[in-house]
């Protein structure tokens, strides 16, 4: 066997071959090329979809962090307004309740003081009643018995005792 080498081509083989290629790249072209260009084409379009909706949800997310984080100090401002409130209603509460303790204390000790006086002014009515009823009662003892001055003497410190006795007593 011998082999042959033709250095100048066929033509009717070289027309062949360059047809042949030519209808398997229209028939690869038609039915692989279009769709992978077109699948290809659709993927880009969800990738580059995707990455905008990636930076919108991100620049809302930083949107939303900044808008957060700003209510989050107004809210740290407030509370710190409401302790300051509450230490200021503390102290006025507490000054309130200070003065209405002793107004109150004030009140007390003046009626308790007044009611002393009553007491004591009611007790001095009915000693002074007591005093004029035994002064009474004695003088009647003493004209009764129309005795001398030493008897009279005698007379009164036995009354005295006798009234001593008995009113302490009960």
């Amino acid at each position: 066997m011998d082999f042959v080498i033709n250095v100048i081509p066929d033509p009717l083989n070289f027309l062949v071959t360059i047809a042949t290629t030519l209808v398997l790249f229209l028939v690869l072209r038609h039915f692989l090329f279009q769709p992978l260009s077109q699948f290809l084409e659709k993927r880009k379009q969800y990738i580059e979809g995707n990455l905008r909706d990636s930076e919108q949800k991100l620049l809302k997310a930083e949107n939303m962090e900044k808008e957060y984080s700003s209510k989050l100090n107004e809210a740290k401002v407030e509370a710190k307004g409401i302790v300051e409130d509450a230490r200021k209603n503390y102290s006025r509460i507490l000054e309130e309740a200070k003065r209405d303790a002793h107004a109150e204390k004030t009140r007390i000790l003046e009626k308790a003081s007044q009611d002393a006086d009553n007491i004591k002014s009611k007790a001095m009515a009915e000693l002074k009643d007591d005093i004029i009823d035994i002064a009474i009662g004695a003088a009647r003892d003493l004209s009764k018995q129309n005795i001398e001055r030493k008897n009279a003497e005698t007379f009164t410190s036995l009354k005295i005792e006798e009234l001593s006795k008995t009113s302490w007593e009960s």
